[in-house]
């Protein structure tokens, strides 16, 4: 019984390990449209944040707004690190 623990503890970590890879696969980077506005909540008060890039899938949406996690020009997380936007404001697809 001792030597199949070994393996299942390993099969567990691949399983982990692929999940992980899988879940940032999905994940895309858009930027965003000139004049876009940014806001804590749809409708809210306003938020002047340098947002560059929007990661996709947003982490919720309503009707036309999304509330999108935000990444600056090098790929890390601003603050605030997610934000609601018009869903149409993704411009252009920069890559997975």
């Amino acid at each position: 019984m001792s030597l199949l623990m070994p393996i299942t503890m390993d099969c567990k970590l691949l399983l982990a390990l692929f999940l992980i890879g899988s879940a940032k696969v999905s994940a895309a980077v858009y930027t965003t449209n000139i004049g876009s506005k940014f806001y804590a909540e749809p409708n809210g008060e306003s938020i002047n944040i340098g947002a560059e890039l929007i990661e996709t899938p947003p982490l919720e949406k309503k009707d036309d707004w999304c509330f999108f996690k935000f990444r600056d020009g090098r790929g890390a997380a601003i603050n605030p690190p997610a934000v609601c936007t018009l869903c149409s404001n993704l411009n252009k697809f920069i890559g997975n």
